[in-house]
């Protein structure tokens, strides 16, 4: 568990990483980040998309909003539904 490693000083892969430091696959179309990721602009949030379902969080505290996508396809249709919210929640 991250908490009991974390108090026992055992190293540990950081929680919040950048965009760039995230850990790629063999793909180089695949890559995995660990806890959540900071984009520009201050943005927080972390996505993932494996074997037929797919998440995403994002939360832009300067703009005091955010939100969880959850779905039981991982499909295309994800990332165009996320840009629109962020139009839609951000203005």
């Amino acid at each position: 568990m991250f908490s009991t490693k974390y108090l026992r000083k055992v190293k540990v892969a950081p929680l919040i990483i950048s965009h760039d430091q995230k850990t790629k696959g063999k793909d180089p179309r695949d890559t995995y980040g660990y806890g959540l990721q900071v984009w520009d602009n201050t943005i927080y949030g972390h996505a993932g998309d494996m074997d037929g379902f797919a998440s995403f969080y994002t939360f832009y505290p300067d703009r005091d909003y955010g939100f969880v996508l959850l779905t039981s396809s991982g499909e295309d249709w994800m990332m165009p539904l996320v840009g629109r919210l962020h139009g839609l929640l951000g203005e």
